[in-house]
Formats: C-alpha cells, sequence, structure tokens
C-alpha cells in the first residue's frame, strides 16, 4: 500500500498532488518538521519536480528538513526509495536550483556554509570540499573547516597527559621494541572508534555504498596531526630526556590521537570532523 502511495506521488502534477499527500497544501508551508514520511516525500516532489509559484520557498523549507536532526527518522524511512538528503542538499545549492535563482549569490552562501557544516559534521570531507571549491566568494573561510580544527585542538588535548606523564615516557622507553605493535592495535581501535561515531551520526539515512569510507580523510589528517607535534615535542625534550626514537615519536602520536577523539565525542558530544 505504501509502494503504491509513492507511485502515485512520482506521477503526481501541480493538479492532483494535494490529492495524493494527505494534509499537504502547497500554499500553506509549514513550519514544523514534516508529520510523517508520506507527507516529507510530497514536499520533495514539490521541491524538486512541480512548478508551483512558491517552489522557492519549498526549497527552503526542504533544505532545513534535509539539515535537521529531527528528521532523521523520516530519512531513514525514505531511504528505501533512494531519497539521500545529502544529494538534496547539493541540489539546492546548486547555482542553476530555483531557491539560488531567487535568493542570489550572496544569501545563498549561508545555505552553502550550512551545508558544509552539516557535511563535515556527518563526515562527508569529499562533498564539503566540493561543494567549497564550487563557491569561491566564501573559500578562505570555508577552507578552515575542511582542515578539521576541532580535530586538530582534540589531538593537542591528547597529548597533555603524555607531556606530563613520566610513567608514560617510561613505558615508551622500557617497551620500545613492541611499540609498533602497540600502535597497531591503537590504530584499529581508532578506526572502529570512529566507524561506531559515523555510524551513530547517519543513522542509516545514507544511500551510497560503502559510506564507511568518510573516515579516511579523519584519519589522514589526523594522524599528520598527530605525527607532526610528536615530533615536535619529542625534539624540543616535552617527552623527556631519553633520546630519539621514530618508535616512541610514533607511539606519542597514535597515543594522543586516539585519547583525542575519545575526549571530543565523549566530553562534548560532537563528532571530530565537526566545524568549530
Amino acid at each position: 500500500m505504501t509502494d503504491n502511495f509513492y507511485e502515485k506521488v512520482d506521477r503526481a502534477n501541480t493538479v492532483n498532488i494535494e490529492i495524493m499527500v494527505p494534509g499537504f497544501k502547497a500554499r500553506d508551508i509549514p513550519h514544523g518538521v514534516p508529520p510523517n514520511h508520506k507527507y516529507a516525500y510530497g514536499v520533495r516532489k514539490v521541491a524538486f519536480d512541480l512548478d508551483f509559484d512558491n517552489k522557492a520557498e519549498w526549497q527552503h523549507y526542504w533544505f532545513k528538513c534535509c539539515i535537521s536532526d529531527k528528521c532523521d527518522y523520516i530519512f531513514s524511512i525514505l531511504k528505501s526509495k533512494d531519497v539521500d538528503r545529502e544529494d538534496d542538499l547539493k541540489k539546492i545549492c546548486n547555482r542553476e536550483s530555483k531557491l539560488w535563482k531567487t535568493r542570489g549569490n550572496e544569501e545563498m552562501q549561508g545555505y552553502v556554509d550550512l551545508c558544509i557544516d552539516f557535511f563535515l559534521k556527518r563526515y562527508n570531507w569529499l562533498d564539503a570540499s566540493k561543494l567549497w571549491w564550487e563557491n569561491p566568494p566564501r573559500k578562505n573561510l570555508n577552507f578552515i573547516k575542511l582542515l578539521f580544527p576541532r580535530l586538530l585542538g582534540a589531538i593537542l588535548v591528547g597529548f597533555i597527559p603524555i607531556v606530563t606523564s613520566k610513567e608514560i615516557w617510561e613505558f615508551a622507553v622500557v617497551n620500545q621494541s613492541n611499540l609498533l605493535k602497540y600502535c597497531a592495535i591503537i590504530f584499529v581501535v581508532s578506526v572502529f572508534y570512529l566507524e561506531y561515531e559515523l555510524y551513530k551520526t547517519i543513522r542509516e539515512t545514507v544511500v551510497k555504498k560503502w559510506c564507511q569510507l568518510r573516515i579516511i580523510p579523519v584519519l589522514l589528517f589526523g594522524l599528520f596531526y598527530s605525527l607532526l607535534f610528536s615530533y615536535i615535542f619529542t625534539l624540543v625534550g616535552f617527552m623527556g630526556n631519553v633520546g630519539w626514537c621514530w618508535n616512541r615519536v610514533i607511539f606519542y602520536a597514535m597515543f594522543a590521537f586516539l585519547i583525542g577523539i575519545l575526549i571530543q565525542l565523549l566530553w562534548e558530544e560532537k563528532t571530530a570532523s565537526e566545524p568549530l
């Protein structure tokens, strides 16, 4: 019965869309979240496929639905109909969309900023970077977000217990021959924890396959930051006067990375990729 509803809406036009979708009025744009997934599917039909005078306002409303966590359950249902909220956001933040043509470049930059923030929150660095590249007026402001400044801060916090703990230095010296094994274990734990946070964040609302690969940019940036600071802190003697060894540099980096993302996600309850 529900599948039949979706098929009817797909074939609907400006005349019968109000009949197809219970409670839907093309002239009355709601202020809150859609009451149910059927209503949401009708809104999406109007926002993209039908030509009403207020189509831009419907696209604005659908944009707010797409970035709202309150609509996660609705999008988890619409996923079965290949509705991907991230793809819809990209359609709205396209210069050919009705909303963009109505609002203009300057006003739409606010939509672009919110969209980039939403993508990064969901570990979607690739689409966020594409959207940044396609909108040059705000390149410099949004470029900082793509460098994961929250992750950078989390890693610096992760180094605090390492720099201030003599026991960790002594452990690294005594177990120097096994440090790479410990590094591998810490790396695996970090990967599984990021995958868990990714799954919890997207809440089964992503249509694309292989979305688990989204953590790769976070890993690459995080490991780069961690190795850089571990190298610097070891070089200037913050890790004790115990000589130089790459095994210890890598161990400190991996340990700080894990501590950083754990503190970030457990304390602030935000993903490490989310903008400040």
